[in-house]
């Protein structure tokens, strides 16, 4: 995640520079929707294809989890963002999305082995 997590943030800072309510409202609003569309399903599929599914299996787990890993990110991850694009200096922030992405990863992998297993949501 860290490349991309890093790139990730410059695009939103170049885009929105600066620390006001109303552009950290608006980087929250981008990564929470158009970062996570583009990192999760990556990271799902990636994750599957490393287990050993073949690709169509890998993909089809990853639409599976999709939408319970992304109610999970928006209820979550707002926080995690707004104290980052808030406060911590720009290039200091792939370290605390790296930080709080091990947590995240760690979870998702959970959300990930549940659905693998036929397990009900273990979001609720």
């Amino acid at each position: 995640h860290a490349p991309f997590t890093h790139w990730w943030f410059g695009v939103i800072e170049r885009a929105w520079p600066g620390a006001a309510p109303v552009r950290v409202l608006t980087k929250v609003a981008v990564d929470m929707t158009i970062g996570l569309a583009l990192s999760q399903p990556i990271f799902l599929f990636g994750r599957n294809t490393i287990e050993g599914l073949p690709p169509r299996d890998a993909a089809a787990r990853a639409v599976e989890v999709f939408p319970t890993s992304m109610c999970a990110a928006w209820t979550i991850l707002p926080w995690v963002y707004l104290v980052n694009f808030s406060i911590v200096p720009l290039h200091q922030r792939p370290l605390v999305g790296s930080l709080c992405g091990l947590v995240w990863t760690t979870w998702l992998l959970f959300i990930n082995e549940s659905a693998g297993r036929g397990e009900k949501d273990p979001s609720g």
